[in-house]
C-alpha cells in the first residue's frame, strides 16, 4: 500500500515585515485585477530576478513543467493525483480559473489557503514582484507557496509558449509536451513550426523531455531542442501499458493519451530517482498500478467533456430554472476552444456516439474563427447559438461568427438567453423525453474557456457536478 502523505503547511505564517502589501485576499486579487492579464512581455529576466532575490538556491522539491497546447490542465491533474496516490505531497499549479482566483494552486487537491496566498505574494513582493506581470507574479507566488508548504513535487503547467512563459524560469526536473496545435499565432508565430520552436523552449539542459503524440513538424522542433541540449527525449504512443481497470474520469480518447503521458513522468521520475533518498525509500515497490488507476479515477478538471445529467423544471433552483423554463436538458461542456481542441472534442463525440441537440458557442477574436466553425458545422447536427462572452474584449463578434457558421446559427444577446433558446430546440428535436433528450444527444457548450466560466458564474454547482 502507498504511504500516506504527510500533512503539507497550509497555513501562511507571519512574513518578517507583516502584511505590508496585501492585509487581505480581496487586496491581492485587487493588485492582480489592476495587472492585465493578457499582457506577456518576452523575457523571463524579471521572475528569474526576483527568484534570486527569494533564495540562493533552487527549491528542495521535485518540479514538472507540462507544456504544450491542449490537454496541458488534464495531464497536470493526472500527474499529481499520481503522485498523490503514491503518498508524495504535490503542488499543482494550473490555468486559467473559472471562479475564483484559489482553483489555480493546491496541494493534495486542496485549494491554497488565502492565507498562505498571502504570505508568499508578501515574499514575493518584497523581492521585487511589482514590476511583475499578472502571470509572472502568480507563476513567482506559486513557488514561494510550494517551497513554504515543503511539498515533494510541484506540478507547473505553462501559460503561453515556452521560451518566453513564466514558468520556464523556475526549476524543471522534467519537461512535458502534450499535442502542439495552432494557437496563439500572434505572439509564438504565424506557423505550427515557429509555435512549437518556441514552446520547445521550456527543455531544460540535460533534463527527460516526455512527449505525447505530435504533428511530424513539431516533433521535429521538440528533439531538435532536446538534443542541442543533451536532454533524453521520450515519444509516449499506445504502446506504453496502462494499469488494468483503469477508467480515467475525464472522458475522451484524447484523455487516454494524456493519462500515457502523466502516468509515464510518473514512472520515469521514480525510475530515475529524482526525488531525495528519503523519499525514495518511501516509494519502495513504485508505480503501484492500483495506486495509478485511483489516480486516473479521480482526476478531474470541470470543463473536460464534462455532462451534466438532464433535470426536470420541478428539480431545479429557482435561478436554473429561469434559464431553463422547460427542464434542463443534458449539458456537456468543453473548453475546446481551438482548431485542435474541437478536432479532438469531435473524435471523441464520434467514438461515443454522441449528436449534439443544440450547440452554444463563442470564442476570442484571435482563435481561427473560420476553422474553428468548419469543424463545428461537423458535430452540430441541430441549431448553433452564439452568445457574446461576458466582459471579456478579445471576445468575438456573436453576429459576424453566425454569419461564418452558416444558416443553423445565430446570434444571442447573452449567455442567459442562448440557454432558454438552445434548451428549448433541443426538447423541440427530441420531445419524446420530458427533460430534452438523452446524454447522447446532449446541449453541447464549448469554444472558450471564458464562456464556461460565465455559465459557473450563473450555475456555480456545475464546478463540482
Amino acid at each position: 500500500m502507498p504511504a500516506t502523505p504527510r500533512t503539507p503547511r497550509l497555513t501562511g505564517t507571519p512574513t518578517a515585515s507583516g502584511s505590508r502589501f496585501f492585509p487581505d485576499f480581496a487586496a491581492l486579487e485587487h493588485r492582480l485585477d489592476s495587472l492585465d492579464l493578457f499582457r506577456m512581455t518576452p523575457g523571463t529576466e524579471r521572475v528569474q530576478s526576483v527568484l534570486r532575490r527569494l533564495r540562493s538556491a533552487p527549491p528542495p522539491y521535485t518540479a514538472v513543467q507540462v507544456a504544450g497546447t491542449n490537454g496541458k490542465g488534464s495531464t497536470c491533474v493526472m500527474l499529481a493525483r499520481t503522485a498523490e496516490e503514491h503518498g508524495l505531497t504535490t503542488g499543482l499549479h494550473i490555468s486559467p480559473h473559472f471562479l475564483s482566483l484559489r482553483e489555480r494552486l493546491s496541494i493534495n487537491g486542496t485549494p491554497l489557503p488565502e492565507a498562505a496566498w498571502i504570505d508568499a505574494a508578501e515574499r514575493v513582493m518584497a523581492a521585487g514582484g511589482s514590476d511583475l506581470s499578472w502571470f509572472e507574479l502568480v507563476t513567482c507566488i506559486s513557488s514561494e507557496a510550494f517551497t513554504a508548504a515543503g511539498v515533494d513535487l510541484a506540478v507547473m503547467e505553462s501559460g503561453l509558449g515556452g521560451r518566453f512563459d513564466a514558468v520556464s524560469a523556475l526549476k524543471a526536473d522534467m519537461v512535458l509536451f502534450t499535442p502542439i496545435g495552432m494557437d496563439h499565432e500572434a505572439v509564438l508565430g504565424p506557423t505550427l513550426k515557429e509555435i512549437a520552436a518556441d514552446k520547445a523552449g521550456a527543455v531544460r539542459p540535460g533534463k527527460p523531455v516526455l512527449s505525447g503524440r505530435q504533428n511530424p513538424e513539431a516533433l521535429d522542433e521538440l528533439q531538435r531542442r532536446a538534443t542541442a541540449l543533451n536532454a533524453p527525449f521520450f515519444l509516449i504512443d499506445d504502446s506504453m501499458p496502462m494499469p488494468l481497470n483503469a477508467v480515467p474520469a475525464m472522458p475522451g480518447k484524447h484523455q487516454i493519451a494524456n493519462a500515457r503521458l502523466a502516468l509515464a513522468a510518473f514512472r520515469t521520475l521514480v525510475r530515475n530517482k529524482a526525488f531525495p533518498p528519503a523519499i525514495m525509500e518511501r516509494l519502495a515497490g513504485a508505480p503501484d498500478s492500483n495506486a495509478e488507476a485511483r489516480a486516473l479515477a479521480r482526476a478531474r478538471l470541470p470543463g473536460r467533456m464534462q455532462l451534466i445529467r438532464p433535470l426536470p423544471p420541478t428539480s431545479l433552483e429557482p435561478a436554473e430554472a429561469a434559464l431553463f423554463p422547460s427542464g434542463r436538458p443534458p449539458l456537456l461542456l468543453d473548453g475546446a476552444h481551438n482548431p485542435h481542441g474541437l478536432a479532438a472534442l469531435g473524435e471523441s463525440l464520434a467514438a461515443s456516439g454522441t449528436a449534439p441537440a443544440a450547440v452554444i458557442f463563442s470564442c476570442l477574436h484571435d482563435k481561427n474563427p473560420a476553422d474553428m466553425l468548419s469543424l463545428l458545422r461537423a458535430l452540430a447536427t441541430g441549431p448553433i447559438f452564439i452568445p457574446p462572452i461576458a466582459g471579456n474584449p478579445r471576445a468575438a463578434d456573436p453576429r459576424e461568427l453566425a454569419a461564418l457558421a452558416g444558416l443553423n446559427a445565430c446570434a444571442a444577446p447573452s449567455l442567459a438567453e442562448a440557454l432558454r433558446r438552445a434548451s428549448n430546440a433541443v426538447i423541440e428535436r427530441l420531445p419524446e423525453s420530458p427533460t430534452g433528450g438523452a446524454p447522447a444527444n446532449p446541449l453541447l457548450i464549448c469554444g472558450s474557456l471564458y464562456l464556461l466560466a460565465e455559465l459557473y458564474t450563473l450555475c456555480p454547482k456545475y464546478l463540482t457536478e
